[in-house]
């Protein structure tokens, strides 16, 4: 036991000054009477300190009593003070050491624990075998209020009691007790070896409660491959006080949902301990390293389209089901983001510009790359669906890559809507990626960027109008390279000179491939038809367009027209014969190959009419 020597002194002596009492003295180290105390450390270890003595005072023998239930061992030791015979023993390992000291260790008084202030002395320790000089310091200071465990205590103590000792000319320094205490209540936070503080958190003096409340054991449970951090399961836990817990989901799982005596989705869990509370952490395998990736597509209503319950979106999923995106309607982007649930589903209520839009997606786990769900409030219903990006530039290219040319066909018999045809240049690059650029039959230009689905399908929108109208459906490009889709142009009154009452336009788009290889000679127009809109008699020009692409206008009324091969639209001016005076109508279209056409529109009079090439 020799090598043990220099600590088991240090912690022996440490208490061994506690045979001189008085009212502080017996407040703040309350020795007499049974009691018991029980305290946490490390978050949940717990360790129970005892007070057993004879008589009400301290004559006779009184002892501090420190055990663990389990766990790490920071604390296992025995003090007993017996005042008669004035010695200390106590024991720290197996068995009993006898110390005494001459003179007497008596460091505490009344004095000191009422206001403070550090006091020495020096003695001489004996004990089998061994004697050697030592001098004990403990310092003592108010320290006001102290929280533990959710339980404030109010004119309390810092003790630190300290021991240097000369051991056979071993120097032994040792700081043998660093606590706080509370009048009436004693140790109500105690550094343990280690460095680890515990803390009381219940129990009795003279038969009177103290601390917060009651411990109950905790029971957590895991399903499928995970653990949770901190493990309390098996710990003694403060009834009512509040906890959290995180789910840490093994490769190749998620985590699932909480439940038993706990209901949650998320990962981390906060709870108020119950007694004999049972939890349980669900892990099922991960369902979404397949499904991750980028998801873009529309959402519109059924019926009573509007801006503002219609648009786009894009998300992103993550290989944990975790996801982050946006809603865009008009030109405001509403941000949205959340984790799928183990089937794929996702519910939340988001403000949007205002509004509380429920949210609900699902998420297709089987392969099909594919979202759908809905958007909704108080007064519509929109449906939401999209796809993932799937295409690989070198690895996996979409069969679709190429150019190509549409139109947005006009409405004709109807004065208040354009009767013209919208167009638009596309370009599909070999990842998906779609890039379009053209006109609308009033005027407003469009741009999009998109991404094609696996099968053949972009979500086409674009904002106009300052975010007040849009444009939007689904484009469907088939094997042949032909596009078709239906469409929804909404217009708010007032947004332009053109069409100032506004409309809401159901309509189609048509297009197909574009080679740039082929000249627009090679079509063999020979006319340029400008007819409806405000015109009262159609528009017909004889012309001819050489094999260097330039416009040859046969007609006596001006004729103006270039032609971008690249792109494939054209653009141009007309003079009215009718009105040989007036001002140039602008026009422009683009070239359908696959129609062996030429589409577009002119305006005149804040009208829109159809503009085309033929072939006589």
């Amino acid at each position: 036991m020799k090598k043990h020597l220099p600590i088991l002194v240090a912690a022996s002596l440490a208490l061994s000054n506690l045979s001189a009492f008085g009212g502080a003295l017996e407040s703040y180290f309350p020795l007499s009477g049974l009691g018991q105390q029980t305290f946490v450390y490390d978050g949940s270890l717990p360790m129970t300190l005892s007070v057993a003595g004879e008589g009400t005072d301290i004559q006779g023998n009184a002892q501090y009593e420190m055990t663990e239930t389990y766990g790490k061992t920071a604390v296992n030791l025995t003090l007993t003070e017996d005042t008669t015979n004035d010695v200390c023993y106590f024991t720290g390992v197996p068995g009993w050491t006898h110390v005494s000291f001459n003179p007497e260790v008596v460091l505490l008084n009344d004095n000191i624990l009422e206001n403070g202030g550090t006091v020495k002395t020096s003695t001489k320790a004996s004990q089998t075998g061994i004697s050697y000089p030592a001098t004990f310091t403990i310092r003592v200071a108010k320290a006001g209020t102290i929280t533990v465990q959710g339980e404030t205590f109010t004119d309390c103590r810092s003790i630190t009691s300290s021991e240097v000792a000369d051991v056979r000319g071993q120097t032994v320094t040792a700081t043998a007790l660093t606590a706080y205490l509370a009048p009436g209540v004693g140790i109500i936070k105690l550094l343990l070896s280690g460095g680890h503080w515990a803390e009381l958190v219940s129990g009795t003096v003279d038969g009177v409660p103290v601390g917060g409340g009651a411990l109950s054991q905790i029971t957590v449970g895991v399903s499928g491959s995970g653990s949770v951090s901190p493990n309390y399961s098996g710990h003694l836990l403060q009834v009512g006080k509040p906890y959290t817990m995180t789910a840490i989901p093994k490769a190749g799982y998620i985590f699932d949902s909480w439940s038993d005596g706990a209901v949650g989705t998320t990962p981390k869990l906060s709870f108020n301990m119950q007694s004999n509370l049972v939890l349980q952490a669900n892990f099922v395998p991960n369902p979404f390293a397949a499904p991750a990736g980028v998801y873009t597509g529309l959402f519109s209503p059924d019926s009573g389209p509007t801006v503002q319950n219609s648009g786009c979106f894009a998300l992103t999923v993550s290989t944990k089901g975790a996801f982050s995106g946006y809603l865009l309607t008009g030109a405001t982007r509403h941000s949205i983001s959340g984790q799928f649930d183990g089937e794929g589903l996702f519910t939340k209520t988001i403000n949007a510009s205002g509004q509380n839009w429920t949210v609900t997606l699902n998420l297709d786990l089987s392969g099909g790359n594919y979202i759908s769900g809905a958007i909704s409030n108080e007064t519509w219903t929109a449906q939401l669906s999209g796809y993932k990006a799937v295409f690989n530039a070198s690895k996996d290219p979409t069969s679709h890559t190429g150019d190509y040319t549409m139109i947005f066909n006009g409405t004709g018999g109807s004065a208040a809507l354009p009767q013209g045809d919208g167009f638009a240049s596309v370009t599909i690059g070999k990842a998906g990626a779609v890039t379009l650029s053209g006109s609308l039959a009033d005027g407003s230009k469009i741009t999009q960027s998109a991404t094609i689905s696996q099968s053949g399908e972009w979500p086409f929108y674009t904002s106009l109008y300052g975010g007040a109208g849009c444009a939007s459906g689904w484009m469907i490009v088939g094997e042949s390279g032909a596009i078709s889709g239906n469409v929804v142009w909404i217009k708010p009154s007032g947004a332009s000179a053109n069409y100032p009452a506004g409309f809401i336009n159901a309509t189609t788009a048509s297009g197909g491939l574009y080679a740039k290889s082929d000249k627009i000679s090679s079509f063999n127009f020979t006319n340029a038809v400008f007819s409806g809109g405000a015109l009262a008699a159609n528009i017909d020009n004889h012309i001819s367009i050489g094999s260097n692409l330039k416009l040859t206008n046969l007609s006596s009324n001006k004729l103006t027209m270039t032609f971008s091969p690249s792109t494939g639209i054209l653009q141009g001016t007309v003079v009215n014969p009718a009105a040989p005076g007036s001002k140039p109508i602008p026009f422009g279209g683009v070239l359908l190959q696959n129609q062996d056409a030429a589409l577009g529109y002119f305006l005149d009079a804040n009208q829109s009419g159809v503009f085309e090439l033929v072939a006589r």
